[in-house]
């Protein structure tokens, strides 16, 4: 668990960003002053960061850890309650899962936003 979370927070780029274990095998990830764009990349960044530390991972049909993640981007000028925000993040995180192993899902709004 140590090198997966090391290997997640050498993702973030911001000196603001911040990630913390939410659950049992779940982060949530806060990146402030981050566009949909840069949060997707991120996102993404994350997702094959696991990868390919290639840890084995008997249960999984890949054989290996995986991630999948979904994200939400909250307009700078109106940022919805924590509450709401991790609710909507938990969505797109189960709309990835549907999708197949190592994904990322996430709000599609593109303006000046937060993530």
């Amino acid at each position: 668990m140590f090198d997966l979370s090391k290997n997640l927070i050498e993702q973030l780029p911001g000196p603001h960003d911040s990630i913390v274990r939410f659950g049992g095998e779940e982060f949530s990830v806060f990146l402030p002053d981050t566009t949909q764009e840069e949060c997707r990349n991120i996102g993404q960044r994350m997702v094959d960061a696991v990868a390919s530390l290639s840890i084995d991972n008997d249960a999984s049909p890949l054989g290996k850890i995986t991630i999948s993640a979904g994200y939400v981007v909250s307009p700078s000028t109106h940022t919805p309650g924590l509450e709401q925000l991790l609710s909507e993040a938990d969505l797109y995180l189960y709309e990835a899962k549907l999708a197949g192993k190592a994904r990322l899902a996430g709000s599609t709004e593109k303006q000046n936003q937060v993530c």
